[in-house]
């Protein structure tokens, strides 16, 4: 009798650790694919657009297009969502010609999987890992930024996200991270 009702026990704990899981991946992929979405918003933002070809097509006032779009992104994209650590835009050599994180500017970032493994038409989301110097978990979701007009790739936009579980619950409700 002990032995059975041992086996019981464990089987419904290891049936509730099953459901559980299955729950927070289902949550996690819901959560990904929301910021997927907004990662593809922003890759079709007209003024984004307009500025990444200028910059990607000429040398001049580059120092100005970048400088717009930084503030762009500052005041139109990550004041309204406090998950986005960095917003920032790769040519297609991999190097970031404009990012809200003013150090990563000029950053080689082409063996990158947000780069590397980036379709057209599709948003790109890697992996979450903890960052040591943020002390936070973060994934980074990309995107190719198309020219308006000729539909040409002229830039991969980057958006780098904390996972939190305060911010989650309030964009995603309370049952995302229960305890």
């Amino acid at each position: 009798c002990y032995f059975y009702t041992q086996h019981i026990v464990k089987q419904n704990i290891f049936d509730q650790l099953v459901m559980a899981a299955d729950k927070l991946q289902k949550q996690v992929h819901v959560f990904l694919e929301g910021k997927k979405r907004q990662t593809i918003d922003y890759s079709l933002d007209g003024f984004l657009r307009d500025c990444t070809k200028e910059i990607a097509e000429k040398e001049k006032r580059t120092e100005h297009y970048s400088t717009a779009i930084i503030n762009y992104l500052i005041d139109h994209k990550i004041s309204l969502n406090p998950n986005i650590l960095e917003l920032f835009i790769v040519d297609f050599n991999g190097k970031v010609i404009v990012s809200t994180d003013k150090n990563r500017i000029g950053e080689d970032v082409s063996g990158e999987d947000y780069f590397l493994q980036l379709e057209l038409l599709k948003a790109f989301a890697g992996n979450p890992h903890y960052d040591p110097g943020l002390k936070e978990t973060v994934t980074e979701i990309s995107a190719v930024i198309l020219s308006k007009i000729e539909h040409e790739a002229i830039g991969v936009i980057v958006n780098r996200i904390k996972l939190g579980q305060a911010e989650d619950k309030k964009e995603y409700g309370e049952s995302f991270q229960e305890d």
